[in-house]
């Protein structure tokens, strides 16, 4: 009787360790699936935001480059992955020749710090062989992971995503209409699509209201355009 009531005992006890176990493995499933886009939406202070210094380069020959320096030591790696983005792109550049003919002027401006998820873009303005060049590139990290956000983790890029992408406004000039007529007419619609879902030639950041895609453009009709779409539940990524 009395081995028959341990065993009960014993199997009722391992009942309760697995079902806790099996919870604890789903809840850290369905927080891992959830990370970036309930952070990124979340309207509470989930994660404070991250101290970043403003860190100088590069100054020679006139030249300046500013990166964003995240000072908490954890997140090292992310500053290595941000420094290194910019000394390829720098020694891209160089690559055309270091003369007083040529600079390289590199800020940053961030558009998003919270949740332990940052957006940036670098503006890039440069002279290299007579020309003048102007250009901004989005970036965008999970601080947790130390990787880059695809913009297909936030929303679904589809035709609705293009139509509602060009019919933005708010470009002081009022060249959106203008610009993105051209880009309809030199590029199909699958194209494009294709050129931002996997940031080919183009690059995205976001603030806590929109999603902006940048295009770089020819210098006879301006160097770069964002375009925006609004944040809206029902259009985030199932």
């Amino acid at each position: 009787m009395k081995k028959h009531m341990l065993f009960i005992f014993f199997l009722c006890l391992m009942m309760i360790l697995c079902t806790g176990c099996s919870k604890h493995v789903q809840s850290s499933e369905n927080d891992s699936y959830m990370d970036v886009k309930s952070r990124a939406l979340s309207s509470e202070e989930l994660y404070p935001p991250l101290d970043i210094e403003k860190k100088l380069l590069m100054d020679e020959n006139g030249c300046k480059v500013y990166i964003p320096y995240i000072t908490d030591e954890k997140y090292s790696d992310v500053n290595n992955k941000i420094e290194s983005f910019i000394t390829e792109r720098i020694d891209g550049v160089m690559e055309t020749g270091w003369d007083d003919k040529f600079y390289i002027n590199i800020d940053y401006e961030i558009s998003y710090n919270q949740n332990e998820i940052l957006s940036f873009y670098f503006l890039e303005e440069s002279f290299i062989g007579w020309r003048s060049h102007e250009f901004l590139t989005g970036i965008n990290i999970d601080m947790q992971s130390g990787e880059l956000i695809p913009i297909t983790d936030l929303i679904d890029v589809d035709e609705a995503f293009l139509d509602e992408l060009f019919s933005y406004r708010g470009d002081k000039y009022g060249r959106e209409e203008y610009i993105s007529g051209y880009l309809m007419e030199n590029y199909e619609k699958d194209k494009l699509l294709e050129m931002i879902k996997n940031e080919t030639g183009v690059s995205y950041y976001f603030s806590n209201n929109y999603i902006y895609v940048s295009f770089p453009l020819t210098q006879a009709l301006t160097f770069h355009m964002e375009f925006g779409v609004k944040w809206e539940h029902e259009r985030l990524s199932q």
